[in-house]
Order: structure tokens, then sequence, then C-alpha cells
């Protein structure tokens, strides 16, 4: 009898876990690549005051061709890139960070196809499992680009 009360807690706890709404603050998440399969990580941040009943706009931060996605997020925050340094630093310690009405997405690029190809539904991909995990307004979507992406993708040189 005590280990099926055990069994119950257990399911309970797991339930309760994975029900809870997403969270404000910057976090690492995966989503499953629709091309290929292979989980493709990104990073999102959502304001500290975060509040699922209210729809936020989104930027879609994507990184240049020598960075990643914890290097873009610190850019977007105006955070120092220290050398070596690539645990994903908590965004809030920024003074002006509170004041972020929005959430931030920035999906890691394969490769160096500026964002062509697998890399390019990479970013819907992420952009699809932020629209699940989050309340955004479908009207408020921006993305932003570094400039030698800009560059490639439109032929310019």
């Amino acid at each position: 009898m005590r280990k099926s009360w055990c069994g119950v807690a257990v399911l309970v706890a797991v339930f309760v876990a994975t029900a809870q709404p997403e969270r404000g603050g910057a976090r690492l998440a995966t989503v499953r690549s629709s091309v290929d399969g292979v989980e493709q990580e990104y990073v999102v941040y959502a304001p500290r005051n975060y509040d699922p009943a209210r729809n936020y706009p989104v930027i879609v931060a994507l990184h240049e061709e020598d960075s990643n996605h914890i290097a873009e997020l610190k850019h977007i925050f105006a955070l120092p890139q220290r050398y070596g340094e690539s645990a994903l630093q908590k965004p809030d310690d920024a003074p002006y960070a509170a004041r972020r009405g929005f959430i931030i997405v920035c999906p890691f690029a394969r490769g160096n196809m500026a964002y062509q190809g697998v890399a390019e539904q990479d970013v819907y991909d992420a952009l699809a499992d932020v629209q699940r995990r989050y309340a955004v307004d479908e009207d408020r979507i921006y993305i932003t680009a570094p400039p030698q992406a800009a560059v490639k993708r439109c032929g310019w040189r």
C-alpha cells in the first residue's frame, strides 16, 4: 500500500512540474527539427514579470557566422562576451532588462548557410516552439539579422 502511494505522489509531482506555465527569464531550450529530427538548441528570454494572460511581441535574433545563440542574447542585452565563456548568463542582472516587455528568441544556426535551407527551417521550428509555450502576439513578430547574413541572402557585395 505504501509503495502505491509513493508512486501516486511521484506521478502528481511530475504532472504539476510539467503543467506549470512558462516563466520569465532566460533559458536554454530545444526543439526537434522538422527537417531531420535532430534536437536543435535555442535561447529564449521572457520578461521577469511574464504573464500568460497577456500577449507579448517576439524578437527573433539571428547570430553572426562566428557566434552562437548564447552570445547573441548577451549581445541583445549589451552584456560583455568574455573569452571562453559559453554558459548562459542571467540577463535579468542588466539594469534595464526588467523593463523589456517582449520575448526574445535566439536560434542556433547550423553551419555557415546564412540561415538558408535547414538552418532557416530551424528558425521557424524554434519560433513555433516559443509560440506553443508562451503567449505571443502574432501581429508583432520581428526578426533581426547580422549584416553579413543580409548581404549573402540578398546577393549584395
